[in-house]
């Protein structure tokens, strides 16, 4: 047993801290969850439910009728008591790439810096594109900028 295992055996976090692990996967299909839970020092399935989707509903990862998803999505909610998912997006829709912004300790900053690089980098606008970015892990170290790794 690690130290940390130790130590959270004798002095757990707060109940209101400890999230369940529910996983939402959406495919053209269907909707999958899966919920994880702990157990001691380990994870086991809590739930496990499939929810089939209309044809149509969603297609090559496009979606092509929100409000119908929408009134599944909240049916499941209530059906499963679920208050925070953790959601899978197709890969399709996914942006990845690295860049360098000018060095700052300003997180503000670094984020507007980012949201220039995504017109370079993802064929959306920059106000309909979410994204997040940290600071790559490379063998060169600079003090003029951030080798950044971003998601989009």
């Amino acid at each position: 047993m690690s130290s940390l295992q130790k130590i959270l055996t004798h002095f757990p976090p707060p109940a209101f801290l400890d999230i369940p692990a529910v996983g939402l996967d959406v495919t053209d299909e269907a909707i999958y969850l899966l919920e994880l839970k702990k157990q001691k020092n380990k994870f086991a399935v809590g739930m496990y439910a499939e929810r089939a989707l209309p044809p149509g509903m969603i297609e090559g990862g496009y979606l092509n009728d929100p409000a119908g998803l929408t009134t599944i999505l909240k049916e499941l909610k209530t059906r499963y008591h679920l208050g925070y998912v953790r959601v899978s997006l197709p890969e399709e829709k996914t942006y990845l790439f690295r860049t360098d912004v000018p060095y700052t300790n300003n997180l503000k900053q670094v984020r507007n810096s980012v949201e220039f690089k995504l017109e370079e980098n993802v064929p959306i606008p920059p106000a309909e594109t979410m994204f997040e970015f940290d600071v790559a892990l490379t063998h060169r170290e600079s003090a003029d900028h951030l080798d950044l790794s971003v998601s989009a």
